[in-house]
């Protein structure tokens, strides 16, 4: 079954790059992860490693060129089942559960000193002022 790969989202903001350098030629057999071409953005010039294991059946884009995320790279023709032992399916969200039971929300206004000063900021009291609010 073929499989487009496409160039990945390399890093923040990269919308392109630029092919420098095929690692692998049409019809060459390519193991997961290994490197199958250069790319050249404006932040670095990285590896891409191969999604899977396989034949490279078609490379799109010559060296040089500027190709675009999410364009298709190459075409990998996937290998049997039984004899990769590579089986791609969407990964299924994965959820955890929490494994402690959230706590009770806790106390958030202050205790009233009995009889004394209230502490507050010069800030605070001039605001509680202008407001109104005794403090």
């Amino acid at each position: 079954m073929p499989f487009e790969f496409k160039l990945p989202d390399i890093g923040e903001g990269i919308v392109e790059g630029e092919i420098v350098r095929w690692l692998i030629k049409e019809g060459e057999h390519v193991e997961e992860d290994q490197p199958i071409v250069e790319v050249m953005t404006d932040k670095a010039t990285v590896e891409i490693p191969s999604p899977l294991k396989g034949k490279i059946t078609k490379r799109i884009g010559d060296e040089g060129e500027v190709i675009k995320v999410g364009a298709t790279m190459v075409v990998i023709e996937e290998e049997e089942e039984g004899q990769s032992g590579v089986k791609l399916e969407p990964e299924k969200p994965r959820v955890d559960k929490p494994k402690t039971k959230p706590q009770e929300p806790r106390q958030t206004e202050a205790p009233v000193p009995a009889g004394g000063p209230v502490l507050a900021t010069p800030a605070v009291r001039r605001l509680a002022r202008e407001m109104g609010v005794e403090l």
